[in-house]
């Protein structure tokens, strides 16, 4: 004689399933959605060594504002409108190397969206930071799988978004760039 099976058992095997996989996923996504990092207020000066780099001044006319960038570095502004500071003397349209610093201006997004975006970052944080006459929020991106750790620095003013995104190999000239900002 041939056993056969149930096919209610099927269906309710098959249920059962379906309710610890979504419950499980369902869990997974609001512990990662609703992750708060305490923030730390931190104020950062550019320290200053005994050798001095020469620094030029690179005004972005569209984005009404000026910085300084160091010696032997290009300012490259590309057609998606956003300016790259890398010791290359050109960057592609559509390549974004972790060589390079981007400097974009968003006045479509807010400080919070950006945040929001930024924290779906497994490994997230962020921190305040005073850097010349402004306040930024400097959020670390740690990279999975290894990849390249990041920092991005966050200002937002008169309904723009500056997100300057540190290149992989900057050092200290981030922060000569950012205390040099002016609109």
């Amino acid at each position: 004689m041939e056993y056969k099976t149930n096919p209610w058992t099927v269906v309710l095997a098959v249920l059962i399933t379906t309710v610890i996989v979504g419950g499980g996923v369902y869990y997974w996504q609001t512990q990662n959605s609703t992750k708060v990092l305490p923030v730390e207020e931190i104020t950062t000066q550019p320290t200053t060594s005994d050798t001095k780099e020469t620094f030029h001044v690179y005004d972005w006319e569209t984005q009404g504002m000026t910085f300084n960038y160091p010696d032997g570095y290009n300012v490259l502004e590309r057609s998606d409108g956003n300016v790259y500071i890398t010791t290359a003397t050109k960057i592609s349209d559509g390549d974004s190397s972790v060589f390079s610093t981007l400097v974009e201006i968003d006045s479509g997004t807010s400080l919070e969206e950006r945040l929001n975006e930024y924290s779906q970052n497994d490994k997230f944080s962020q921190t305040k930071e005073v850097i010349g006459n402004n306040e930024f929020t400097k959020v670390n991106l740690y990279a999975n799988f290894g990849g390249f750790d990041y920092s991005r620095y966050l200002l937002e003013i008169d309904g723009k978004l500056l997100d300057y995104k540190v290149g992989k190999d900057e050092g200290e000239m981030a922060l000569e760039v950012l205390e040099s900002i002016q609109f």
